[in-house]
């Protein structure tokens, strides 16, 4: 089922993952998709989620990926004054 959720941090898995992943067949460009068995896994209700409420940046985009690192630095208080500079 489409959502407006996507996945943003890190998983923490039952091993019965493997199993899963095992069954799972080749998906997008001919590889085992670890998504493809998390909604296999979904449809059985052991699939747990938390909504974030915050800012993200997706690293797989150049500007994202430097602004993981930009704009934290800009906002601490040791580094800031002079990186912004």
């Amino acid at each position: 089922m489409p959502s407006h959720h996507a996945v943003i941090g890190r998983y923490v898995l039952d091993p019965a993952v493997f199993g899963v992943l095992e069954r799972t067949p080749p998906g997008r460009g001919g590889e085992i998709q670890l998504t493809d068995a998390l909604q296999d896994m979904a449809s059985g209700g052991t699939v747990h989620g938390v909504v974030f409420d915050g800012l993200r940046y997706d690293t797989g985009d150049k500007a994202d990926h430097l602004r993981t690192v930009v704009r934290p630095a800009c906002d601490r208080q040791d580094l800031g004054p002079e990186f912004v500079a």
